[in-house]
């Protein structure tokens, strides 16, 4: 499936060290401005702030957004589990996966790191069990 316009981006939205925020913000540009599509960044987009009690609308607001985008990239850390919810969004609806940064998630395998063997696994299309359960 050719990608049409519209990635949404899963990634750290609070406590990024500098590094991680210049490498989001450096595949977000590359992705906008060199290769034309749109990109859905939950930081920036997704336009609910308040956490402190109840993080529904953040969410349902984030699985509207993957629903309607084309692909998902992840920038996948170990410093976050919220991303979790992202990729069982993604993966619910089927979408293609870009991997932004493989061999932090190489690494992350390496270490035993669930969260980096859930994404490598649903990354290979191949490894998918058939049909849609949302569909």
């Amino acid at each position: 499936m050719p990608l049409k316009s519209l990635i949404y981006i899963i990634c750290l939205v609070a406590d990024r060290t500098p590094a991680q925020d210049e490498d989001i913000k450096a595949a977000v540009s590359f992705l906008e401005d060199e290769r034309g599509y749109s990109c859905y960044v939950p930081a920036r987009d997704t336009p609910f702030r308040e956490i402190a009690t109840n993080v529904w609308p953040i969410s349902a607001s984030n699985m509207r957004a993957i629903r309607q985008a084309d692909a998902v990239a992840v920038y996948y850390c170990t410093n976050t589990r919220w991303s979790l919810f992202d990729l069982g969004y993604a993966w619910a609806f089927d979408k293609p996966l870009i991997i932004l940064n493989g061999q932090d998630v190489t690494k992350g395998i390496a270490a035993g790191d669930p969260y980096a063997i859930l994404l490598a696994q649903q990354a290979r299309k191949a490894d998918r069990p058939e049909g849609n359960i949302w569909s």
